[in-house]
Parts: C-alpha cells; structure tokens; sequence
C-alpha cells in the first residue's frame, strides 16, 4: 500500500471558520500538455533545430524557410524547443517543460491560487466574490469545489486565468436578453425569465429567497409576480441583474441616504415614461418619454407611493406649488400628525396664498396660521411646525376665498383637500371611530366613502410628503 503525505486545508464554503479537512498530497500537472511526455520519452539526447545545423554546415537557410526550420529537429522527427534549441518539444512552436514548466501544485496550493484569483476577478468585474464563485463552479458543473478533483480545480483555474486576462469574457451564468428581446416577452415568458435570477440575487445578496422575492415585487410595484404587469416584469429583469452585479446598489436601495431637514430624499428609481398617465401624487398629467420615479418606501403609517412625475421626485420642497404645500397639509393630517412641518420656501408660498385672502380679524386660528407662518419664515430653523387647527383654518380660507389666481391643478387639489378636512372634522357618513385602532385608519375609512369621490380619495394614501 502507498501511503501518501497529508495536509491541512481549510474549508471555502465558511460554514465553520476553524474546520479544516485532511487532504492526500496529491502532486500533478493541473493543465494537460498533449505530446509532451512522448516527446521527452522519445528524445535522443542530441535536440539541434535544422536550421541551426545548416548554419554549423555554413549553409545557412534563407531567410523564408528558416523560421519554420528553427523548431524541427535534426536528430529526430519530432520538434525543438524554439526558446533554448537544446531540448525536445510536444510541437513547432511550443516551448519545452523546462522553458516553459508546468505547474504542479498540491490540493492545497491549488484551492488557495483559485481562491486568490476569484478575489481578482470579483475587483477586476465589479461583481459580488460569491456570485463569482458561483461563475467558477458553474463551469465545471459543481455547486461547490468541497470535493472536487484536482483536474477540476485544474479547469477552473484556467478558466479564472482566462477571464482575469479579459473580464468581459466571464459569462454572468445569467440569461442576458437585450431591451429588444424583453419586448418580444410576454406573460408567462417574462415570469419564468424572473425567476431565474431569484436564485442568483439571494446568493449575491445573502438574503433569503422568498424576501427578495419581496423586494422585487416592490421594486416593480406589484403585489406578486401572478399580478405583475409585462412593463413591470421586463423592470424587474432588468434591476435583479443590475443588483447582481453590484450588490452594494441594492444596500442604497434598502437603506436609502435620509433626506436634508425640509428636503427630499433621492428617488429609489426614475426611467422614462412608456404612455401617458398622471402623476401619483398631484395628478399633474406626464406625457410619454417625459421622466418618472419612485421615492423610496416610507415608514408606517406613510404608505408607498407610485410613478411621480419630475417635480413631485425632485422640486416638490425647493420649488413648491400652492399644491405642494396643500399636499403636505393633507398627508400629514391625513397620517394622524397634530403638525405639517413645512420649510422656509414652503411657508412662503402658503403664506403668500393667505395674505390674499379678505381679512377676517374674526378667526383666531387663521390669525395664529398667518403669525405662525411669519415666525417660521424669520426663524433660523430649516423646518416649522404649523399645529393641526391653525392648517385646517387657512385651507378652509382658501378655499373659501376660491382663490382667482389659483391655476386648474392648485384649485382642485385646494376644493379636495377642503372637502376632507371637513368629512373629517364632521364625520357626515356617521362611521363610528371606535371600530378603529387609530385616527389613521378611521380617516382611511372615511376617505374611501367619501360621498363626492376626489382625485385624492382616489389616490389614498396618507404618503411621506
């Protein structure tokens, strides 16, 4: 019996740090050379290219034959190594094993020079170390090297080589249809597409299956994959490669950046718009091609909202519309909140809009509304606070005053927001807030039974404005 030397290695799936495993010493060439055994098998001992003995001869060959005459042998039929001239070669052109040796490493060696190679390559790709592993496995159709032989981790070595030496030339493992082909998908098609890529992403992600599954589904705005439509399908395809290859985009979309007091934080998403539609938040029209996105999902009781249009995204708190603001007042009584916190630019243009107004030195909470809003401006705090009943008077001033100036989309989310501040206020479809288990739902109730129906009882909410 031949007893072969031992060594430690220690095991690459993770799973206990300490473990290690007892491998035989096993020492040969990873990469087979076809012919080079033969050729040092068969060799005379006296390896001098034709060429170099018709120069000995002074009979030197011209020019146009000598390069094929500088690796055939005179002593045998075989060949010779091209770089020394002094040993044999499996074939023209191809250096001997002592020019060019052939690596012989350990099981050991060779499972760290593969590790070592996929840490390059995951730098060199941009993409996740484990979602290369799962490349490199694929390749020598393994699902993990626990195991493996050594020709394979020979073959996987190779093929690691070869992509390092040319990144885009590693395949992702990933069907990859361009924009062309998604469109060509429908239904069925693009849900089996999908689901290709679950697996991979929970890998790359280390999240588990059924909750990126989750994550897609809000990230393309459907309740499953079974309701999804074939636009939200083809963005979801899209975006789970996308976070496959650079899973540090799906930790920014999982953990937004918070936003600056009184501004916005960055959408989650934007992409162009493929038919016309209006926008989630204030109904304003969007043609096709004009651009949209998504804000990142708010915090509870603040419900996710839809496609936006560009100002809703992005000058909502910089450049705010009368309407803007009347949304804010809206949502966040709408939540349960006892203030809107408006900033500096949006307690002007409320303001503005109320020194419009006939005076009415009778009504203290327009009054305290008004004097509210002056402090706010002139404070050096980015944000105020504007109480519960002084909003709900100066919306209802508005409203009353039916503003002359006021534009289409100002007026009508003006009349709407007044409607519900008083259905509120006034409960006229007798809806008994005790059944409820706070001001939140029992406003959602009586939004949704609103006996004049409104564009914002339509859209529901309250949303994080």
């Amino acid at each position: 019996m031949i007893r072969l030397p031992l060594e430690q290695w220690h095991a690459d799936d993770f799973t206990d740090p300490h473990a290690t495993v007892r491998w035989p010493t096993v020492r040969e060439a990873l990469v087979h050379q076809p012919g080079a055994a033969a050729a040092a098998e068969n060799c005379m001992g006296e390896c001098r290219s034709l060429a170099e003995q018709l120069r000995q001869e002074l009979c030197p060959p011209v020019p146009a034959e000598s390069e094929g005459l500088e690796t055939l042998c005179s002593a045998c039929p075989g060949f010779v190594c091209w770089q020394c001239g002094t040993r044999p070669a499996p074939a023209a052109g191809v250096p001997c094993r002592t020019c060019g040796p052939v690596v012989l490493l350990t099981e050991n060696q060779a499972r760290q020079r593969l590790n070592w190679r996929v840490e390059q390559l995951a730098a060199a790709t941009g993409i996740h170390g484990r979602r290369v592993n799962g490349i490199v496995n694929d390749s020598i159709g393994a699902k993990t090297r626990s195991g493996v032989s050594l020709a394979q981790l020979g073959v996987a070595l190779t093929n690691v080589e070869r992509w390092l030496e040319d990144p885009s030339s590693m395949p992702t493992g990933l069907p990859a249809p361009s924009s062309g082909d998604l469109d060509k998908l429908h239904g069925a098609e693009l849900r089996k597409l999908l689901s290709t890529y679950v697996g991979p992403l929970a890998g790359a992600l280390r999240e588990p299956i059924p909750f990126v599954q989750k994550q897609l589904n809000d990230w393309m705005g459907a309740p499953s994959r079974a309701e999804a439509t074939d636009e939200q399908l083809r963005d979801a395809i899209i975006q789970a490669r996308a976070w496959i290859e650079d899973p540090d985009s799906y930790r920014a979309y999982t953990h937004p950046e918070p936003p600056e007091p009184g501004g916005l934080t960055a959408p989650m998403r934007t992409k162009n718009a493929v038919a016309d539609f209006s926008c989630n938040l204030c109904a304003a029209p969007v043609m096709a091609g004009e651009l949209i996105g998504r804000m990142p999902h708010p915090r509870q009781p603040y419900v996710p909202m839809a496609w936006l249009c560009a100002h809703c995204l992005f000058d909502r708190r910089d450049k705010p519309r009368l309407t803007d603001v009347l949304l804010r007042v809206f949502h966040h009584t709408f939540s349960g909140s006892t203030t809107t916190l408006l900033n500096t630019t949006e307690a002007t243009v409320l303001l503005e809009a109320l020194l419009t107004v006939p005076a009415a030195e009778d009504d203290e909470q327009l009054q305290e509304a008004i004097t509210a809003l002056r402090q706010g401006i002139d404070a050096p705090e980015p944000v105020m606070g504007l109480s519960y009943h002084p909003a709900r008077a100066a919306v209802a001033a508005l409203d009353t005053a039916r503003l002359q100036e006021a534009a289409a989309g100002d007026a009508a989310v003006l009349a709407a927001v007044a409607q519900h501040l008083a259905e509120w206020q006034h409960n006229p479809q007798d809806i008994d807030q005790a059944r409820y288990r706070n001001r939140t739902l029992w406003r959602q109730a009586v939004l949704e039974s609103t006996l004049t129906p409104t564009v914002l009882s339509q859209r529901g909410g309250p949303f994080w404005v």
